[in-house]
């Protein structure tokens, strides 16, 4: 969008190291911490984490996947939520479409857990192997 962030703050966290603090002064962008243990000061940052972990929560325990897919799982919560409509917009647009201007395509989106088949793009593949994987 053209615009440069000059403030971050967190929580006294995963994200307060060295590493993190070099990267941001790199940015020329300030990094500012909240007080410990006072997680209302970014009070609507910590409910929006709560909801897109529950929505992760149930989306595996539904799909009935391992837990070394949580990660996914938050992300897919994250990508849902933004082409969501919400009441925080008027006009009952998505975050998705406010941000692009244009309603977004849920055309690829398949069922969590569904049955699909994976192409295999090898240009040596005789035509008598599989020609995709199957996958959940």
């Amino acid at each position: 969008m053209g615009k440069k962030i000059r403030t971050y703050i967190t929580d006294q966290g995963e994200l307060k190291s060295n590493k993190m603090r070099e990267w941001l002064k790199s940015r020329r962008t300030e990094q500012l911490f909240t007080a410990r243990y006072t997680s209302a000061h970014i009070g609507h940052i910590e409910c929006m984490h709560r909801t897109l972990m529950a929505k992760a929560w149930t989306m595996r325990i539904y799909a009935d996947c391992p837990l070394y897919l949580w990660d996914e799982f938050y992300l897919t919560a994250v990508h849902l939520h933004s082409k969501t409509l919400t009441l925080s917009l008027p006009g009952g647009i998505t975050p998705s479409e406010k941000y692009h201007g244009h309603k977004p395509n849920y055309s690829y989106m398949h069922e969590i857990g569904c049955r699909i088949f994976v192409l295999i793009q090898n240009k040596h593949n005789p035509k008598i192997f599989n020609q995709s994987l199957e996958c959940i």
